[in-house]
C-alpha cells in the first residue's frame, strides 16, 4: 500500500517543463536603408556554446551556399545574442554590435545562413533566411508581407527552439504560421536582445518601445502588458529609470505594477513630468522592467525598455541673424581655400556670435571661438570662411576662419546654433539644384534677408564679380537683392494672425490658432500679463504657411500656475505682430 501510495503521490504532483532550444538560431535579420545590416544569432541550450562552431554564410543575388563566409569566434552564453553588422551601420546598430564585418552587406535578394561544424571541419548549414538558387528579385515574402527581406527587420518569434533549413515552412504565409515577426525599415528597438519563451510563461512588457510627450504636457501614461497571464498567481514588474534625471520626472521612484490573478488587464504607470524655464533641448528617459515574478513562471518580455522623449518647450530669446549667401563651390581657387558663407544682422542690436556653432546634419561642427567678441552691428554682414587669406583664397574678405566644416557641392545644410548648443538661430537646406540654384564659380544668394531663406525660390545665382574673377558679393549687399516690401513674402496682420483663443475664459488650458499665408522664417508666440510681464515662451522658429494649432497650460516658465486675470498672446515676426486677449478663470 505505501508503495502504491508513493507512486500515486508521484503521478498527482504537478510537472514544470522548462522548454531550451536545440542549437543557435538567427533570432533578429536587419535590411535597412544603406549600410544598416545585422545579424543576432541566441543562444536558448542552456549551456555556453564555442562560437568558433559556428559560420553565417551569405549567397547573393541566387547561387550555392556559400559565396561569403563570417568566421565566429568566442563564447556565446546561455540566454544571450551575438550580434554582427556591417561596420558602416548606424551607430544605433554598432553600439550593440559584438562584430563587424564587411561582409554582412546583403540585400533583400541574398540570402542569408548559419552553419555549423559537423565535427569534422566541415560546416553544413543549420539555419537560414532565403534559400540558394535562383534569384528571388526584390527579395522573399514573409508571414504575408511581400518581399520582406528587403526593407525590413525580421525577429524570431520567442516560441521558436530550434533552427531550420526549410525556409518555406519559416517564412510561413502569413503572420500565423511564419515564425517571424515583420517590423519597418530601420527598426533597431530590439537589436541586441531575445525574447525566448517556448513554455507559455507569463510575459510582462510595455505596450511600446519608445514614446514621447512635451515638457508642458504634465504627465504621461505608461503602459504595462501583459501575455499568458496566470489564473491563479498575480504577477508584479518593477518600472525602473535607469537613464536620465529623475528630477525632470516628477522625481521619479521606481514604481511597482501588479497584474492581479488572470487578469490581461494593462497596467498604467502615470509618469510626472516637471515643467521647468531651462533651454535644454530634447531629453530621452529609458525604463526598464526588473523583477518580474508570479504567474506562470513569469519574465520580462519585448519591448523590456521604453524610451520617453521629452520635447523641450524652451526657447532661448536668441537674435535674429541670417545665412544670407553660401560660397559651396568656388572656381577661381580650390574648394578647400575658397568655400565661405556671409552672415546679415537683421536685428536691432549689435549681436556677438562667439560661442556659437556652424554645422550641418552630419559630423561636420565648429565652436567659434574668436579669442573675443565677434559681433555684427544692425544692417551688417560678417563673412566665414575656410581660409581668410585673400591672395589664397579668390580675394574673400572672410572676418573668421573656421574649420572642420565643409560645404557640399551638391546638396548639404549650413546650421547656426546659439551658445547654448541647443537652439538653432538659423538653417539652410541647399538640395543640388532641385529649388536653390546650383552655380559653379557663384555664390547662392538670399534676394532679401526677411524672406524663408530655407525655400529655394529666394535665392538667385550672384552675378557680381569679385577678388579672383568669381562672382559674389562677401560682406555686401547682394546682386539681386530686392529692395521693394511689396515685392518681398512679407506679411501682414490680415495674413498674420492669432485667432481668438478657444475656450475663453478658460482653465486649465486653451488652444491657439495661428494662421500664415507665407512661411516665416523666424517666429516667436509668448504669453504677457496685464501688466505686460512676461510669462510663457509658447514657439520660437521658422513656421511654414498654413494653419498651426499651440495651447497653453496656463502655467509659467518655471512650471507654476498663473492666477486668474487677463493675458495676451503675442505672435511676432520680423514685419509684423499681432495679439488677442484671454482670461484665464481658476
Amino acid at each position: 500500500m505505501r508503495k502504491l501510495l508513493a507512486i500515486l503521490s508521484f503521478v498527482f504532483m504537478p510537472v514544470f517543463i522548462f522548454s531550451q532550444a536545440t542549437d543557435l538560431f538567427i533570432s533578429e535579420y536587419i535590411e535597412g536603408s544603406s549600410n544598416n545590416k545585422a545579424l543576432e544569432i541566441f543562444n536558448g541550450t542552456g549551456a555556453p556554446v564555442d562560437l568558433s562552431q559556428y559560420q553565417v554564410w551569405r549567397i547573393s543575388n541566387g547561387g550555392d551556399w556559400p559565396e561569403a563566409t563570417i568566421n565566429l569566434s568566442g563564447t556565446l552564453n546561455d540566454g544571450d545574442v551575438f550580434v554582427i553588422a556591417n561596420p558602416s551601420a548606424e551607430q544605433a546598430v554598432l553600439d550593440v554590435a559584438d562584430m563587424t564585418s564587411s561582409n554582412a552587406s546583403w540585400n533583400g535578394d541574398d540570402a542569408v545562413g548559419l552553419a555549423k561544424d559537423d565535427g569534422t571541419g566541415n560546416f553544413v548549414l543549420i539555419d537560414a533566411i532565403g534559400e540558394d538558387g535562383a534569384d528571388p528579385g526584390t527579395g522573399w515574402d514573409v508571414a504575408g508581407v511581400t518581399n520582406a527581406t528587403a526593407d525590413h527587420t525580421l525577429i524570431r518569434k520567442e516560441d521558436v527552439t530550434s533552427p531550420t533549413t526549410d525556409w518555406a515552412a519559416s517564412a510561413g504565409t502569413n503572420s500565423e504560421d511564419s515564425q517571424w515577426i515583420v517590423e519597418a525599415q530601420d527598426y533597431f528597438n530590439d537589436l541586441g536582445t531575445h525574447t525566448f519563451n517556448p513554455g507559455n510563461n507569463t510575459t510582462v512588457q510595455f505596450a511600446t518601445a519608445s514614446g514621447t510627450a512635451d515638457e508642458g504636457a504634465g504627465t504621461y501614461d505608461l503602459v504595462v502588458t501583459i501575455a499568458n497571464p496566470d489564473a491563479n498567481n498575480a504577477t508584479t514588474a518593477d518600472v525602473v529609470l535607469v537613464s536620465g534625471d529623475p528630477a525632470d520626472l516628477g522625481n521619479y521612484t521606481t514604481q511597482t505594477v501588479t497584474f492581479p490573478a488572470g487578469s490581461s488587464a494593462d497596467q498604467i504607470v502615470t509618469i510626472t513630468i516637471t515643467d521647468d524655464s531651462e533651454v535644454e533641448g530634447d531629453e530621452d528617459f529609458t525604463f526598464q522592467l526588473q523583477n518580474v515574478s508570479g504567474g506562470n513562471g513569469a519574465m520580462a518580455g519585448s519591448p523590456s525598455q521604453h524610451v520617453l522623449t521629452i520635447t523641450d518647450n524652451d526657447f532661448a530669446d536668441v537674435p535674429d541673424i541670417v545665412i544670407n549667401e553660401i560660397m559651396q563651390n568656388p572656381s577661381a581657387v580650390d574648394d578647400s581655400k575658397g568655400e565661405w558663407f556671409e552672415l546679415y544682422n537683421n536685428d536691432t542690436e549689435t549681436v556677438d556670435i562667439n560661442g556659437w556653432i556652424i554645422k550641418d546634419d552630419g559630423v561636420d561642427y565648429h565652436v567659434i571661438d574668436n579669442g573675443g567678441p565677434l559681433t555684427i552691428a544692425p544692417g551688417e554682414y560678417l563673412v566665414l570662411g575656410n581660409n581668410d587669406t585673400t591672395t589664397v583664397n579668390g580675394g574673400v574678405p572672410v572676418d573668421y576662419m573656421y574649420d572642420n566644416f565643409l560645404l557640399g557641392n551638391s546638396d548639404d545644410e549650413v546650421v547656426l546654433v546659439y551658445s547654448d548648443g541647443i537652439t538653432e538661430v538659423d538653417r539652410v537646406n541647399y538640395d543640388n539644384g532641385a529649388t536653390f540654384p546650383d552655380p559653379s564659380g557663384a555664390s547662392m544668394e538670399l534676394k532679401n534677408p526677411n524672406y524663408d531663406n530655407n525655400d529655394g525660390a529666394n535665392w538667385d545665382t550672384a552675378t557680381t564679380p569679385f577678388g579672383d574673377g568669381d562672382l559674389g558679393t562677401p560682406g555686401a549687399r547682394n546682386s539681386n537683392f530686392v529692395s521693394a516690401l511689396e515685392d518681398a513674402p512679407a506679411l501682414n496682420v490680415e495674413s498674420f494672425k492669432i485667432m481668438q483663443n478657444y475656450p475663453n475664459p478658460f482653465n486649465p488650458e486653451t488652444k491657439l490658432l495661428v494662421h500664415l499665408s507665407s512661411n516665416v522664417r523666424q517666429l516667436k508666440i509668448d504669453i504677457f500679463n496685464a501688466a505686460g510681464q512676461h510669462v510663457k515662451s509658447i514657439y520660437q522658429g521658422a513656421l511654414s504657411a498654413g494653419q498651426h494649432t499651440f495651447s497653453w497650460n496656463g502655467r509659467d516658465n518655471s512650471g507654476k500656475n498663473c492666477p486668474s486675470g487677463v493675458y495676451f498672446a503675442t505672435m511676432k515676426s520680423a514685419n509684423a505682430q499681432h495679439s488677442i486677449k484671454m482670461i484665464l478663470l481658476r
